[in-house]
């Protein structure tokens, strides 16, 4: 889904005469060019002179790629004396792990999707356990598996990452990359209120459009549909009756009438069933029939939670491995 800058390519002239694309020249990274350096690496048109003893610390692919060249070091190119490593990375990934690896900057928050996207990916492509670790820490904590953690979540404002429509798309899109699974129930869950986004694509801040895959879609779509038909029954079941030890009925059935009124009129409502119970809606009610519905809400949930994932497609939260997990 997400797009990359490519480097330019020097072509032949063609038999027309056309003339050939330029090359961009490199450049040095204003961040990562240290003096006493002694790998470079290059990413897109951007090169970094960085510390071999770094790389080969937090990462066994580069530990390897430096001893083959100092193996075969007068066959190797060199840049400033120190061998050449060409990535196929984008700049900003590279300039993302480097970051990490220094310990240059504080993480935002709410952490920009291209940050994680690139300490997972590259964490994962270089054996990096620190970021790849990094990573799935956002996303466990942002997407969670458990219902109380779950409930804590702000996706409104202030949150572990940005939730809004066209991020969890991509974020979907990532973790199914790199299969931490664990996460999508949860990120399936939270895009089923979008139905325009689901069904025609969101666009990012660049102005670049997104768009789910079918099975993607497709299961969003079922297990919405699956949500708003059991939600009614099982999380907000009642709404359907009085407290049996009631002591003020009239009261709180009156209640209990604007409740399903509220949820029937509003059918995104529903896919809310999750979220802790309203201290606004239960203020309306006896102190009995507050318990009884208190409770009765938070059991209904937690069957429901633990189903969460057969809504979606899968038979239980046990098919969803996180095989890169840093727990």
């Amino acid at each position: 889904m997400s797009t990359s800058k490519k480097r330019a390519r020097v072509d032949d002239i063609d038999s027309d005469n056309e003339p050939a694309v330029q090359a961009i020249p490199p450049t040095r990274s204003s961040d990562f060019w240290f003096s006493d350096g002694s790998v470079v690496l290059e990413a897109e048109s951007t090169r970094f002179r960085v510390h071999s003893s770094m790389l080969a610390l937090h990462s066994t692919v580069f530990k390897g790629m430096l001893q083959h060249l100092k193996i075969g070091k007068a066959h190797h190119k060199m840049i400033d004396g120190c061998p050449f490593i060409p990535l196929d990375d984008s700049e900003e990934e590279v300039t993302y792990m480097l970051s990490a690896l220094y310990e240059k900057n504080p993480r935002p928050r709410p952490a920009p999707f291209s940050l994680f996207a690139a300490l997972l990916r590259l964490g994962i492509k270089y054996d990096v356990k620190c970021l790849r670790n990094e990573a799935i820490d956002i996303l466990e904590s942002a997407l969670p598996t458990t219902l109380e953690k779950y409930q804590k979540l702000n996706t409104k404002t202030n949150g572990i990452i940005d939730y809004s429509s066209n991020v969890l798309m991509d974020v979907i899109d990532l973790v199914t990359e790199t299969s931490v699974l664990s996460c999508l129930p949860a990120a399936y869950l939270i895009l089923s209120e979008d139905i325009d986004s689901i069904m025609y694509g969101a666009t990012r801040e660049d102005d670049t459009a997104v768009v789910l895959d079918e099975g993607a879609k497709n299961a969003i779509i079922c297990g919405r549909n699956k949500l708003l038909k059991d939600a009614p029954f099982k999380a907000f079941s009642w709404v359907k009756g009085s407290g049996s030890a009631c002591g003020q009925k009239r009261a709180c059935m009156a209640a209990l009438h604007d409740a399903m009124e509220d949820l029937w009129r509003n059918q995104v409502q529903q896919l809310t069933c999750f979220e802790t119970f309203k201290k606004s809606l239960l203020s309306r009610f006896c102190a009995t029939c507050q318990a009884e519905y208190g409770k009765t809400h938070r059991d209904e949930q937690r069957k429901m939670w633990n189903d969460l994932p057969t809504y979606f497609g899968w038979t239980s939260w046990k098919d969803l491995p996180n095989i890169h997990s840093s727990k």
